[in-house]
């Protein structure tokens, strides 16, 4: 069970930093690099500050999951792009927890077709996440929205396989909606579209004879690791490195050095925060809490929470900040803390996020309110 994937992801992150990685936040590749027939790196531009950037490589690995094409169209027509189509998926978190708190097989039936479909109703941050709906999806990945068509569509689904569950769009707090890759083929009407169900690793030396570039095409977060493991294996040769043995199956991820969850949280606990709080701290941070909670040296108040109902804490902003890369209020709300995890927080939370990010970047108050209401837009 991952209790926060996007804490996850930071934490591969920071992993492949520390063994030597370079990572850069908010950067937009705009072109290629070539020499004749063979691809040496990328053109991008700082997204932050407007700055052109160019970036050597003797091999670019593309890994931009439903921005694939749009990145390989840089290149013009000198290489192809795997077959896929994209799918839209969602889940819905609800403000109120439902009796069913399991995964259930739910049958629906609607425009003529019929089809068994397995839902999940579980717990979630004290309310309840439903899930997965998948429908079919045309345009840019950079214009996905959910439309009101669409979350009715699910809601209307799940309200006739669960009719007890009497869902409605009120209900809904929070929606998560992402693009996966799809077989490329057609559905009907009300179909719902083919998940890929393997990557694809594309050597575009052998498929298009332009050298020095792969794609990588993903399917699933759990197994990222292993995609990643055999695109190493099958770029080490490209660069003359003989690959050596990982040692991702035995170290832990930073802040997964503990062997009993219930001890750490006690350990949290009786550094003097209360039970949820302690939670809280030691499920999204394991360890690496003990970084956080240092900077209550500087401002005791940091150890409080951010917010009224809230189990996030002030010093959570500023290490989002100074040690992840979090540059705008979206992404410590959305993706650095569990502020956003479970529905907009309210303004007075929003407010005392943006003041502490105000601090550590310099915003005026005009920034701030820029910030919060893109938080809100989202």
């Amino acid at each position: 069970v991952a209790y926060n994937t996007e804490r996850l992801a930071t934490a591969f992150l920071k992993a492949a930093i520390r063994a030597g990685a370079e990572a850069a936040n908010y950067v937009e590749i705009t072109g290629f690099l070539r020499s004749g027939q063979d691809v040496t790196g990328v053109a991008a531009m700082d997204k932050a500050t407007g700055k052109p950037i160019t970036l050597s490589a003797r091999c670019t690995v593309i890994n931009t999951g439903p921005w694939t094409r749009n990145t390989l169209a840089l290149l013009g027509k000198d290489v192809s792009c795997p077959d896929f189509k994209l799918a839209l998926t969602l889940n819905l978190v609800l403000r109120r927890p439902l009796a069913t708190t399991h995964a259930i097989g739910l049958s629906a039936y609607r425009e003529g077709w019929a089809r068994s479909r397995l839902y999940f109703f579980v717990p979630w941050r004290g309310r309840t996440m439903i899930g997965t709906h998948i429908m079919p999806y045309e345009g840019s990945p950079d214009a996905m929205k959910v439309s009101p068509e669409d979350l009715n569509a699910f809601i209307s689904i799940l309200n006739q396989a669960y009719p007890g569950a009497h869902i409605t769009a009120a209900d809904v707090a929070l929606v998560h909606a992402g693009l996966l890759p799809a077989e490329d083929r057609d559905v009907g009407p009300g179909g719902e579209p083919a998940l890929l169900d393997r990557f694809r690793i594309v050597d575009h030396a052998e498929s298009d004879g332009v050298n020095g570039l792969m794609t990588v095409l993903g399917v699933k977060y759990t197994t990222a690791r292993d995609v990643a493991q055999r695109t190493l294996e099958k770029l080490a040769p490209k660069l003359g490195r003989t690959l050596a043995p990982s040692s991702g199956d035995a170290e832990p991820l930073p802040g997964g050095d503990f062997k009993d969850l219930e001890a750490l949280v006690a350990e949290v606990q009786a550094s003097g925060f209360s039970p949820d709080t302690a939670r809280h701290l030691a499920c999204n941070y394991g360890t690496e809490y003990r970084d956080v909670v240092r900077l209550g040296a500087e401002d005791r108040a940091l150890l409080g929470p951010v917010g009224e109902g809230t189990t996030t804490i002030g010093a959570e902003i500023i290490h989002a900040v100074r040690e992840e890369m979090g540059i705008t209020l979206a992404d410590v709300v959305l993706r650095r803390t569990d502020l956003g995890s479970a529905g907009l927080p309210d303004e007075t939370t929003l407010r005392r996020a943006a003041a502490l990010m105000a601090g550590e970047l310099g915003w005026d108050e005009s920034r701030s309110a820029r910030e919060i209401a893109y938080v809100k837009e989202h």
